[in-house]
């Protein structure tokens, strides 16, 4: 295989962990816990902001009593007041890792803008290892 060829393998593999982790991630999880998810009420602690995109950081307890600190992940909004209480929807199974305030998960999804930005990128990624293969193949020049 030639550089250019590596090139292109390249170009279109290493941005599937980023669609993965930014843009289907986030919307399976709200998925599941649409379905799954147990209603806790906690409350703002905190909102942090960082480059004009804020983070809510809230506590509340699951029904078997476990504490849980949980800070959303950077958005255009912050997710609550703090010293306010909230509405925290979680799964039981795993409530550290999976859990949302109930305002983000009715909020329209920002992972929507991204999964298809990125698989437009995507597209084009593949399309130029398309080009690649046919000029490595002598059928283009």
């Amino acid at each position: 295989m030639t550089s250019l060829m590596w090139v292109a393998v390249v170009w279109v593999l290493v941005p599937l962990p980023f669609l993965l982790w930014f843009g289907v991630y986030p919307l399976w999880l709200r998925r599941r816990l649409l379905r799954r998810g147990v209603e806790a009420v906690g409350e703002c602690r905190y909102v942090s902001v960082s480059e004009g995109r804020r983070s809510t950081s809230f506590r509340f307890a699951t029904a078997t009593g476990e504490t849980v600190y949980y800070r959303s992940r950077l958005s255009g909004r912050s997710w609550g007041t703090p010293g306010e209480e909230a509405v925290l929807v979680y799964d039981p199974a795993l409530p550290r890792v999976f859990v949302r305030s109930r305002r983000e998960l009715t909020a329209r999804q920002e992972a929507w803008l991204i999964l298809w930005w990125m698989l437009g990128m995507e597209a084009l990624m593949i399309v130029g290892f398309v080009l690649v293969v046919l000029y490595e193949a002598g059928v283009i020049h």
